[in-house]
Formats: C-alpha cells, sequence, structure tokens
C-alpha cells in the first residue's frame, strides 16, 4: 500500500505539472489524453486503497481468541473501516474534479 501512496502523489503532481504549466495544450487532444488518465489514474487508485482497507478489516474478522480478547485486538475491532473507505473515496473523487477543471481552465 504505501508503493501505491507514494506512486498515487507523485502521478498526482505530475499531472498537477502538466496541467500548470499548459504543457503541449496547444491541441484539444493532449488535454483530453491528460483528463482522461487523470480520471482513469484517481479510479483505480480509489479501487486499489478500497481494496487494501477492506482487506485490512478483514483481519478484524479472522483474529484468534486471544488476540480479539487483548486490548489491542479490542481497538482493532473498533476501528471504522467505512469511514475510512468514505475518506479514501471522497479523496478520489475530489481530485479527479479539481483535475477536470485545472484542466479546463
Amino acid at each position: 500500500m504505501n508503493v501505491m501512496l507514494i506512486a498515487y502523489v507523485l502521478v498526482s503532481l505530475a499531472l498537477l505539472f502538466l496541467i500548470a504549466f499548459k504543457a503541449p495544450f496547444e491541441n484539444g487532444s493532449v488535454q483530453t489524453a491528460v483528463i482522461v488518465f487523470g480520471v482513469t489514474f484517481n479510479f483505480v487508485a480509489v479501487v486499489w486503497f478500497d481494496g487494501c482497507i477492506s482487506a485490512i478489516a478483514a483481519g478484524a474478522n479472522d483474529m484468534e481468541e486471544d488476540l480479539s480478547s487483548s486490548s489491542l485486538g479490542k481497538l482493532y475491532a473498533k476501528i471504522p473501516f467505512n469511514l475510512f473507505r468514505l475518506m479514501v473515496g471522497s479523496v478520489g473523487v475530489l481530485n479527479t474534479v479539481f483535475l477536470v477543471i485545472a484542466a479546463l481552465s
């Protein structure tokens, strides 16, 4: 998950750089390609992060008895994984919306 997070940040910054400095946007096809790539990349990133969170959440259900009765296990069982999934999804959607707005302006 850490590698994907670093890749997500780097690609988002690269797209922002392309848009901010109006890299070869003389014709609309490059601009369209950047927008399509940004939307697709954000969608794949949200799906990836959501899968990671759901895999971690599944670990809360599969804990052994002695671990689930420990203090750490009790805290782990109370983590709001659905809230984290909502946060990841909203960041992906907002990043996509702002990318499209920046590219079109």
